[in-house]
């Protein structure tokens, strides 16, 4: 019997949106960049068998979204 106990980063998502005076003149209303990080490697805190409980060892690939977002 083992402990379960453990914390684990699903996702991380930083944004940001662009100031107005940067692009007035242009036409556009609004612009925003993202970036998501989905099932970040190595972002848990291990338990005694360094065992991810929740995928028993087979670890989720992950994968990254870059958007940018234009409103005219």
């Amino acid at each position: 019997i083992h402990h379960a106990d453990f914390l684990k980063i699903r996702n991380i998502v930083l944004g940001y949106d662009f100031p107005q005076e940067g692009f007035r003149g242009t036409g556009i209303n609004r612009l925003s960049l993202r970036f998501q990080i989905d099932n970040p490697k190595y972002l848990w805190v291990a338990n005694d068998v360094h065992v991810d409980p929740e995928t028993l060892g087979l670890r989720n690939p992950s994968s990254y979204i870059f958007g940018l977002n234009i409103s005219f």
